[in-house]
């Protein structure tokens, strides 16, 4: 999208804005556009502005923007908006900021994407978002707003992850005193782990490690996702969760003993999970598991629980 305005003939004034709710989102993709375009960027946030209204990417957070979009006195500017770009779409759903977002939706003057990893039901809000641009499609058409681009809103898929998500949960411990001043001083320590790239933030042997217990994703499940033997495609593993689960079930295997109806339905589909049958029947002979191998790792594991659900 920003390529396409940047470089646009017919346009060559037009802009995109970004939208991000949170300064740090705000600071991170104005590094990265600088990377890319250098001086073409702008920032506004209620903290800081630069070159808001005379750059050609505007990087910016919700309040913000609705203010530029809802003020008389940027009509002119508005009118250059070219294509907006929603980060972390699913704040919508916020209590606090969600009414925020639909006013934005509304008001963009031009065709918009919007981003998010951990919206639920994905159709589901498309078809929301259509409602939205087509109430929009009638206020204009009753306006005599012309309009040159598409009011249809198209739902476009990746599941695939490129960086595994880590769960944890913080339970404190019995060693580290917040009121104590190593304690303080432990915890400053810990906190700067998270500065740096390539680090284990569970190994146990780092300072601080002991106040987070990891967690598996499946922690998350609910009883009605039980009952209706459902594992949402949103919910992603690490290779080695889908090793977790696979040693659970193996487990209650064991516990159940080979006589068991259990054994005798499932034990011969688990034996083809173990992981070095598996990835020697997919082929693998290099000794390295690629990601899309360990993907359909994954499915696969998932699969199983889900007949283990059902039965």
């Amino acid at each position: 999208g920003m390529d396409k305005v940047m470089a646009a003939s017919r346009h060559k004034d037009g802009v995109v804005v970004f939208v991000a709710p949170t300064k740090a989102l705000i600071n991170q993709i104005a590094a990265q556009v600088y990377g890319t375009f250098h001086s073409a960027f702008g920032i506004y946030t209620d903290a800081y502005r630069h070159r808001a209204l005379t750059c050609r990417i505007l990087i910016t957070v919700p309040e913000c923007f609705e203010a530029l979009l809802m003020s008389p006195a940027n009509t002119t500017w508005a009118q250059k908006i070219r294509y907006v770009i929603l980060d972390e779409i699913h704040c919508i759903s916020s209590p606090e900021e969600g009414a925020l977002w639909e006013r934005i939706l509304l008001l963009l003057p031009c065709p918009f994407i919007a981003l998010s990893a951990t919206v639920g039901h994905p159709e589901v809000f498309t078809a929301w978002l259509q409602r939205i641009k087509d109430a929009q499609r009638e206020t204009d058409e009753a306006a005599g707003v012309a309009c040159d681009e598409s009011y249809a809103v198209r739902l476009v898929q990746h599941h695939e992850r490129f960086v595994d998500l880590r769960r944890h949960i913080y339970t404190g411990s019995p060693s580290w005193d917040p009121s104590d001043s190593k304690g303080a001083a432990k915890a400053v320590a810990y906190a700067k782990l998270h500065l740096r790239a390539r680090v284990d933030h569970t190994s146990a042997t780092l300072e601080g490690a002991d106040c987070l217990q990891t967690l598996h994703p499946l922690v998350s499940f609910t009883q009605a996702q039980l009952d209706a033997a459902d594992v949402p495609t949103n919910l992603k593993f690490e290779p080695k969760d889908s090793l977790a689960l696979l040693n659970a079930m193996q487990s209650v295997l064991r516990r159940e003993g080979d006589a068991s109806p259990l054994a005798s339905e499932r034990g011969g589909l688990i034996g083809k999970l173990d992981p070095t049958a598996f990835f020697a029947a997919a082929g693998g002979g290099s000794g390295f598991i690629t990601r899309p191998e360990a993907v359909a790792y994954e499915v696969a594991v998932k699969a199983e629980l889900t007949e283990w659900m059902r039965e």
